[in-house]
């Protein structure tokens, strides 16, 4: 399966094993790794959480170093390189760039680094000083990281402003589209001629700038010319302000808040269509809406960030300007009465995932960066 070369051994870094979005996906990265033939695992900088378990799932192997902050990889820098030196001497891949890289070479690593960015880069409102360790973090990054791969054109275009290390690369994040597969009963979208309510969802994290108030308006606006439910995957600081926005529209009927849904692809099959309708908040990538395509439901998104490199305007769903709950509204109301139109965009939503956003794709990007080639 793998070159003539052996077995090459690779360590995926994490802070720490909450489960988010950047954690699953290397989880995932790894396990695709490891299918492949390349010896993968995961070093936790903290501790392996609540992600163990899943690791434990998938047959990858998994060290926590026990550093009780980040910053402790700079007090111990030869612990550290050690450590994923022994777990990937061919080569490591890091969850941002900055001093996490620097800090290895310090520390005497001599594999190659690739540090992705995910986002970080496009915080706003840093106060002078906070602007300042930014850069100094970009400086520290462009100096040790080999490579640095930005998870969007968008956000290659942010990397290039600011120092970066000599060798820059786009690599989307990607899901198991198998993982996502639409099940069989799901495959009829429901008639709105008999009353059966277009079920609409999101799944986010309840912070500000996310777009979810202008959804639940958007669900409240729309009930008038469409059966409309939406239910709503996450938590967070801004939930007991949508509640009372869902009691305000007197829409207590129609939007519920799931909290934190386990079963993801379980999730998707249960809607007919999906929303992502971040404003303020710029979207790096996008990863649950690519959830949502590979289970191929049509997406309503926001012209954000990187969002329209994932969706295609009028193919795999449909895109409106960030704040424009009316937008959202008008395409809810014609997926609601179009079930041929969000089955041709499921359909080509998920054909968008399986050619642009597999994690066997992602995971081979990330190998060739290392100079690691398979046969798969």
């Amino acid at each position: 399966m793998i070159s003539p070369a052996g077995r090459p051994g690779v360590a995926v870094v994490l802070w720490d094993g909450e489960i988010g979005g950047t954690e699953l996906l290397y989880a995932g990265l790894a396990a695709e790794m490891r299918r492949t033939g390349v010896d993968a695992e995961v070093l936790f900088v903290a501790g392996a959480g609540r992600l163990a378990g899943r690791l434990e799932e998938s047959g990858v192997p998994f060290h926590e170093l026990g550093f009780a902050r980040g910053r402790d990889i700079l007090r111990h820098p030869r612990t550290f390189a050690a450590a994923v030196g022994a777990k990937g001497d061919d080569g490591a891949i890091l969850p941002e760039r900055g001093f996490i890289g620097a800090a290895l070479r310090l520390g005497g690593y001599r594999g190659r680094i690739v540090a992705a960015e995910h986002g970080a880069l496009i915080l706003t409102g840093l106060s002078l000083p906070r602007r300042g360790l930014k850069l100094l973090n970009a400086l520290a990054g462009a100096w040790a990281d080999d490579i640095e791969v930005g998870v969007s054109d968008f956000m290659v275009s942010r990397m290039r402003r600011l120092p970066h290390a000599r060798r820059l690369r786009r690599i989307y994040n990607g899901v198991d589209p198998a993982r996502f597969a639409p099940a069989e009963a799901s495959a009829e979208p429901g008639d709105p001629a008999v009353g059966t309510p277009l079920a609409a969802a999101i799944a986010a994290r309840l912070i500000p700038g996310k777009g979810i108030d202008d959804a639940i308006a958007a669900v409240a606006g729309a009930r008038a010319r469409a059966a409309i439910s939406l239910r709503i995957a996450g938590d967070g600081p801004e939930r007991a302000c949508l509640e009372a926005q869902i009691r305000r529209h007197g829409a207590q009927d129609a939007v519920t808040l799931a909290g934190l849904v386990g079963d993801m692809p379980g999730f998707w099959r249960s809607c007919d269509v999906a929303l992502f309708p971040s404003h303020q908040f710029i979207e790096s990538f996008g990863i649950a809406a690519v959830e949502a395509m590979a289970s191929c439901k049509p997406v309503i998104a926001t012209r954000n960030g990187a969002v329209p490199e994932l969706i295609a305007d009028g193919e795999t769903g449909t895109l409106v300007e960030p704040g424009d709950a009316r937008g959202l509204a008008d395409a809810l109301v014609t997926y609601a009465q179009q079930p041929e139109l969000r089955r041709a965009h499921g359909e080509a939503g998920r054909a968008r995932v399986v050619e642009r956003f597999d994690i066997a794709v992602c995971a081979r990007q990330y190998l060739e960066c290392l100079g690691i080639t398979t046969e798969r």
